[in-house]
């Protein structure tokens, strides 16, 4: 199974009880009735409350944007760097399968950087010069997946486990 983690956007101030509701209300209608008529109205309600991801890079400036390059999956980063390959973190045989189920669940921005915390201090106990090629590899896309969690929690973003 696949899973991808992707960016959601973030309440305007004084928003943010409503926001949570209808964030809610979104998740609740997309896992028991997927093609309700309701969603879409909920989406543009959403939408009208709250900040995208593209919102809070645009204030970034030309700086900012380079020092970013450690949220970089791939690609430029005001394209890649929206979601992140959950599996890969899934799939690694350095954390255990507590962490990797909490991968899987949606994270508000303050879950988000205790999942990054979570993931740093599994990491932790791990030299990586003794690690597999396998495991380096591992090491570093947690690593990454770290980054991304701190970036956007840090900024005000949760994520949609998708999947």
């Amino acid at each position: 199974m696949g899973l991808d983690w992707i960016v959601e956007n973030k309440p305007c101030d004084g928003d943010e009880k409503e926001f949570k509701k209808l964030l809610k209300q979104l998740r609740k209608l997309n896992e028991d009735d997927p093609g309700n008529e309701e969603i879409e109205e909920i989406e543009n309600k959403l939408n009208e409350i709250s900040f995208t991801p593209q919102d809070t890079i645009s204030d970034f400036n030309e700086d900012e944007l380079e020092e970013l390059d450690d949220v970089m999956v791939g690609g430029s980063f005001l394209t890649s760097s929206l979601d992140f390959r959950g599996k890969d973190i899934t799939f690694s045989q350095l954390i255990d399968e507590e962490l990797k189920d909490e991968a899987y669940e949606d994270h508000t921005p303050k879950e988000c950087i205790q999942y990054a915390n979570k993931l740093e201090l599994s990491l932790s106990v791990h030299n990586k010069d003794n690690l597999s090629e396998e495991q380096k590899e591992d090491y570093d896309n947690i690593d990454r997946g770290i980054k991304w969690l701190k970036f956007w929690g840090t900024n005000g973003h949760g994520f949609h486990a998708w999947s």
